[in-house]
């Protein structure tokens, strides 16, 4: 009764390099202005914020990296926003921290 042909399963090629990092654009000083960027909370900032001042590599008076060139009162807001020494990361939210219903 079935006339239609057996469709065979589509396999696709595994990616050789990791395609996350391709996709992932850098942070980007003007991004605070942006509604559409994620910020982050008042305590992660104050957190991120308070590493960057007692960094040796930030200009006190206006609260600027000497590495990135950011202002780091806005930077330390942004969501995907990190140090480039590594001295803070992204914020990486896992599924488990969302409170939503089953059904």
């Amino acid at each position: 009764m079935n006339d239609l042909p057996e469709v065979p399963d589509l396999v696709y090629p595994k990616p050789t390099e990791d395609v996350s990092k391709k996709t992932k654009r850098p942070v980007r000083p003007w991004d605070i202005f942006n509604k559409n960027i994620e910020k982050v909370v008042d305590n992660v900032q104050q957190e991120r914020m308070s590493i960057c001042l007692q960094c040796p590599r930030l200009i006190k008076a206006t609260r600027q990296c000497k590495e990135c060139g950011c202002f780091m009162d806005a930077k330390t807001k942004l969501f995907d926003a990190e140090c480039p020494l590594g001295k803070w990361n992204n914020v990486v939210v896992s599924v488990d921290q969302f409170d939503y219903k089953k059904d």
